[in-house]
């Protein structure tokens, strides 16, 4: 179930960091909005089964089957957790809010 992106690959098995530099944190206004990171972040989560809380999160995702409230509770593998961070670094460098 893992969320493939063309430039970054898989969310359960490419590491998204080869390419912040690149593509997630460049200036490019061909590269990621906004929207889009959180969306890849949240997905991640999503796909584990975790439980959104805020109406953004329900309304995009939506909580049916999720199985965790809380984010440190959500069983990713070692690359998911990396791929969240890159991207969470990413909306940082971006301002994303």
């Amino acid at each position: 179930m893992a969320d493939c992106y063309d430039v970054l690959g898989c969310s359960d098995r490419n590491l998204f960091s080869r390419h912040f530099d690149d593509y997630l944190a460049a200036p490019n206004p061909d590269g990621p909005t906004c929207e889009f990171l959180w969306e890849m972040r949240n997905a991640i989560l999503a796909g584990r089964g975790y439980c959104f809380h805020t109406a953004r999160g329900k309304a995009h995702f939506s909580n049916e089957g999720c199985r965790y409230d809380a984010v440190d509770r959500v069983p990713l593998s070692s690359i998911e957790r990396s791929n969240i961070a890159t991207i969470a670094r990413a909306e940082r460098l971006r301002g994303c809010r």
